[in-house]
């Protein structure tokens, strides 16, 4: 909740560590993609999809303090709200 209505931008050093964060969490996520490929193609071309504008839309103007923390939440669920419509 915090973060909702947190209208900060990330500082020099949260920043650092959302990039680490980010880096470690997409290579997860891109092992699991490439695991559900075989199985459901589908679904992994969604997910996928999705990774790539969770890092265009938020992740990447967050680590680059473009944009607040409360806007990051605000583009995550706007987001997610499409996807899965």
């Amino acid at each position: 909740m915090a973060q909702m209505i947190n209208e900060t931008r990330p500082t020099a050093s949260e920043a650092a560590l959302l990039a680490d964060f980010f880096d470690a969490g997409g290579r997860c996520i891109r092992a699991y993609i490439t695991a559900v490929q075989s199985v459901r193609p589908d679904v992994a071309t969604i997910w996928d999809n999705e990774q790539a504008a969770a890092q265009s839309q938020f992740q990447v103007p967050l680590v680059e303090r473009r944009i607040t923390w409360a806007e990051s939440v605000r583009r995550s669920q706007r987001l997610h709200s499409e996807t899965n419509a």
